[in-house]
């Protein structure tokens, strides 16, 4: 659960938010081949790091683990935010925070707020099979958007996977989630928010994430116990 302080606990606490400006500087590209997992036919000749990256973010981490644990599958954010404008874009990151600070990325998820309703999975298949393994969808049709999600102060559960992984977090490490509200290197800048393109002409966009109490705001980990 996201808590007060940047924390991330096991148990949800009291209600809080957290605001977030939008950094449409922010990118998820990393190193001297600006790597990410979008254009992983480069050859990565290390793990991508996120400890300059996640300053543009909000952060929320645990304490450091008692135990390892080892994640497989697909993370789900299960978010209640609000914003300033009408509509934006919500990017989650799962990272693995090193006891000498260094931030490892894992995995990630995106979803524009637009498409907060959550419909059929079946429509993939046209009702001929369910879809597995079971995940929020949200449709994506044109049908499907709502373009003024946030209109009146609407407190939305945005609730999406994120890409599937698997990796152990080592006993003193801390798990980190960052939120961002950009990533420029590889995502199409909000037109709504960014007419030009230009993060620099970016309508100035805060996102305010809801946490405690009836707005459980928290990332869902797919644990593999220990043998």
């Amino acid at each position: 659960h996201l808590g007060a302080s940047g924390s991330l606990t096991p148990e949800g606490g009291e209600a809080g938010s957290d605001h977030y400006d939008v950094d449409f500087d922010h990118t998820a590209d990393f190193g001297s081949n600006e790597m990410n997992r979008w254009i992983l036919m480069w050859s990565p000749d290390s793990l991508m790091v996120r400890t300059e990256l996640d300053e543009r973010t909000l952060v929320y981490e645990t304490e450091p683990l008692d135990t390892e644990m080892e994640v497989t599958g697909h993370p789900v954010a299960d978010l209640w935010v609000s914003a300033n404008q009408p509509d934006a874009d919500v990017f989650v990151y799962l990272s693995d925070v090193a006891p000498d600070g260094t931030v490892h990325y894992i995995t990630e998820g995106q979803l524009r707020a637009g498409f907060h309703r959550m419909e059929d999975p079946t429509l993939q298949t046209r009702g001929l099979r369910p879809v597995r393994p079971e995940l929020p969808w949200h449709g994506f049709r044109a049908e499907d958007y709502d373009a003024n999600a946030f209109a009146d102060d609407q407190v939305l559960n945005l609730r999406f996977d994120l890409q599937p992984t698997s990796w152990v977090f080592s006993k003193g490490h801390r798990i980190r989630i960052s939120i961002a509200g950009a990533d420029a290197g590889n995502f199409e800048l909000h037109p709504d928010l960014c007419a030009t393109g230009n993060p620099e002409q970016c309508l100035a966009t805060t996102l305010t994430i809801h946490r405690g109490a009836a707005r459980q705001s928290r990332i869902e980990l797919p644990v593999i116990p220990l043998s």
